[in-house]
């Protein structure tokens, strides 16, 4: 699923930034069709939702005017209709509802409850932020900064492929945050757009260096992930067995040695500003 959204958003990307490239449409809408058919709708929603957020933000109704645009509709629809129609009344009656109206609309399966106490419950509307916090660490700690500078490089309108991947990000979170029923193995197709935002941040850093990065927050951000690393190399250990009952010597002593030696040096370097060394402190931590 992951896959085939990532590839349907990079041939649209392609097809929009390159003037030639127009028949990467048609690729753009089958692979978003074969996403909808291992999974669900949301394999073709989400990344036309984005898209359509970004043409707004643009001002820009150019690729509804380009044939392929079409030529790949067609076919998407020719595909998805084809494929539901060889499936049993039974299994399209579950996909179409239970899988897709039933999970926008409340939460399934266990508990089942409405959308509206799905969102203050065990899993609320801001379940991703700490949930996402933990998952990618220690690159989580480098998104917010990144999402940041993605946004101060407005107006959209100058800077088309930062607004791609801003919307990428922020659009496909809030989607997912907006939805009651809510899993960590959601946030896959989240993923590469976060890869792109903390490749961005280093670009920046690294050889443009531009004024906008909040260099002081950065620091810190990066200095706290050391600093967790050098705690939780000893503490860790012990959440694991009092959670799991896994024996106190799971981390190894050299290295938890090594992860606090490492944990210290990016505290030092991001109090001395060394950003670009420091990011690569980060890569070793993680």
């Amino acid at each position: 699923l992951t896959f085939f959204m990532t590839l349907g958003l990079f041939a649209w990307a392609k097809a929009y930034f390159e003037d030639d490239s127009g028949r990467w449409y048609v690729v753009g809408f089958v692979a978003l069709s074969f996403g909808t058919m291992m999974k669900s709708f949301h394999a073709l929603a989400l990344p036309a939702l984005m898209f359509g957020l970004f043409l707004l933000a643009q001002r820009d109704a150019g690729p509804l005017r380009r044939r392929e645009f079409w030529y790949g509709f067609m076919v998407s629809t020719l595909l998805l209709t084809g494929y539901f129609m060889l499936l049993s009344q039974e299994f399209r009656d579950h996909f179409l509802i239970k899988e897709t109206f039933w999970r926008l609309t409340a939460q399934v399966g266990d508990q089942q409850r409405s959308a509206f106490e799905a969102f203050w419950g065990k899993r609320p509307i801001h379940w991703y932020v700490y949930t996402i916090w933990f998952d990618l660490f220690p690159w989580s700690v480098l998104m917010p900064v990144g999402v940041f500078v993605l946004w101060k490089r407005r107006p959209w309108l100058q800077s088309p492929r930062e607004a791609w991947v801003w919307w990428w990000v922020v659009g496909y979170f809030l989607a997912f945050s907006l939805v009651p029923e809510k899993h960590e193995r959601y946030l896959m197709p989240l993923v590469p757009a976060i890869g792109l935002v903390v490749g961005y941040l280093w670009h920046q850093i690294r050889e443009e260096s531009p004024t906008a990065i909040p260099d002081k927050v950065l620091r810190l951000l990066i200095g706290l992930a050391g600093a967790a690393f050098v705690v939780l190399a000893f503490l860790g250990p012990v959440l694991l067995q009092k959670k799991w009952y896994v024996s106190l010597n799971v981390i190894p002593l050299p290295m938890q040695i090594g992860l606090t030696i490492l944990g210290l040096a990016v505290i030092v370097l991001a109090i001395r500003a060394r950003l670009t060394t420091v990011f690569l402190g980060v890569g070793g931590l993680g």
